[in-house]
């Protein structure tokens, strides 16, 4: 396989119905259209757990037992925001995203709400940036 580094969905699915590309790893949100269609056939998902929307898709670790890439999307401030700021805007972004409409709104997208505390996520980052500098060093990965 060739890894060609696309910069973004607008490009990707339109070479992928072309055909110019035979595969590709995509979010779920962007391909679940063009996969409803017929379009695009779905594989495998790359979490840890099936998606929601596509129970039908395995995952990877099935297969590859470890195997765990998740997209996560959150909200970040710079970093001098003081603590009773991000602590309130916690707070009302989790009270939207509790609620059963915005949670149907993004649920239709294969988007699953796992709200956290700014702690817990400031840890997810640093732990993720970790793991893929390791990946990135040990496999030689530069930019294209």
């Amino acid at each position: 396989m060739e890894h060609i580094p696309f910069k973004g969905a607008t490009q990707m699915v339109p070479d992928m119905l072309a055909g110019r590309v035979q595969v590709l790893f995509g979010a779920i949100n962007t391909l679940l259209q063009p996969m409803k269609l017929n379009q695009l056939r779905g594989l495998a998902t790359t979490g840890t757990t099936r998606s929601a929307v596509a129970p039908e898709l395995p995952t990877v670790a099935e297969t590859v037992p470890g195997y765990n890439v998740d997209l996560w999307y959150g909200v970040l401030a710079p970093a001098a925001t003081p603590t009773e700021i991000v602590a309130k805007l916690n707070e009302e972004i989790s009270a939207i995203m509790k609620d059963a409409k915005m949670k149907q709104r993004l649920a239709v997208h294969g988007l699953e709400i796992d709200l956290s505390t700014p702690q817990a996520f400031t840890q997810q980052i640093k732990s993720d940036v970790a793991r893929w500098t390791e990946v990135v060093k040990e496999n030689g990965i530069r930019i294209d």
